[in-house]
């Protein structure tokens, strides 16, 4: 749902559940819904630094205010990807709007933070005013 290309899909049953084959919701799709409609804009980055750990960055663009997301995604143990989300996020914090990582990432004047994941598992961090409006205030 975040990659800049392809056209994103949700089925049905992925939103809203399948009682019949006691399927559940798929846990946190709203807001990685909302985070693709309201913040995933700019030029994409693709980080292949691991076999098992891969990220990328969408940086944002001035016309969608706070855009920008990491992502970083993993098939086996957990870690961390260093990732340039551009100097016009200097000094700011991104959040894991997913919550599997607690700890936000402060980004550095290169526009570089380490952004990190649990094992397999996926993390989605966006900047303070993003996660704001995608957590605190959903």
């Amino acid at each position: 749902l975040l990659r800049q290309d392809g056209v994103p899909c949700v089925f049905y049953s992925d939103y809203y559940g399948n009682p019949a084959r006691f399927r559940p919701m798929v846990p946190n799709l709203g807001k990685l819904i909302k985070a693709r409609r309201w913040y995933a804009y700019g030029e994409q980055v693709d980080y292949f630094d691991d076999d098992h750990l891969v990220g990328w960055v969408r940086k944002g663009d001035i016309e969608h205010e706070n855009s920008g997301l990491a992502v970083v995604m993993s098939d086996a143990e957990g870690g961390g990807i260093q990732m340039d989300v551009g100097t016009e996020h200097a000094g700011q914090q991104f959040f894991d709007v997913l919550g599997k990582c607690t700890q936000p990432v402060t980004i550095g004047e290169d526009g570089v933070g380490e952004f990190f994941t649990d094992a397999r598992s996926v993390s989605v961090w966006a900047p303070r005013e993003a996660f704001e409006d995608l957590v605190i205030n959903e």
